[in-house]
């Protein structure tokens, strides 16, 4: 279920160390454009325009990341999908933090 899916990727999220948190924090606030604490859509593809993606692509990342479905990214889904060694966004989400640092 989704649940159990999102209970499993928040425990992923928590093994994180202290600075890959606080420099995931970073990453997400620099996404937050909006400044509410949360992603949308539109964020997210800004965000990721540059690695030119296309839009089903930034559709199939954002409904991996978007675990409850509500149509926002929340910091710990978004942790939970950058620490998530199996999860098939980790590698989109590998090459974005990678964009963000150059």
């Amino acid at each position: 279920t989704s649940q159990l899916k999102k209970v499993a990727l928040n425990v992923i999220a928590h093994r994180a160390t202290t600075k890959e948190i606080k420099s995931l924090r970073q990453v997400f606030g620099s996404f937050d454009t909006i400044r509410n604490g949360v992603l949308n859509y539109d964020e997210f593809k800004k965000a990721l325009e540059k690695l030119n993606y296309t839009t089903e692509e930034l559709d199939e990342i954002f409904a991996g990341v978007d675990v409850n479905h509500d149509g926002y990214i929340v910091y710990t889904e978004f942790l939970a999908a950058t620490m998530a060694k199996c999860s098939l966004v980790l590698p989109y989400f590998a090459m974005c933090l990678r964009a963000m640092r150059e």
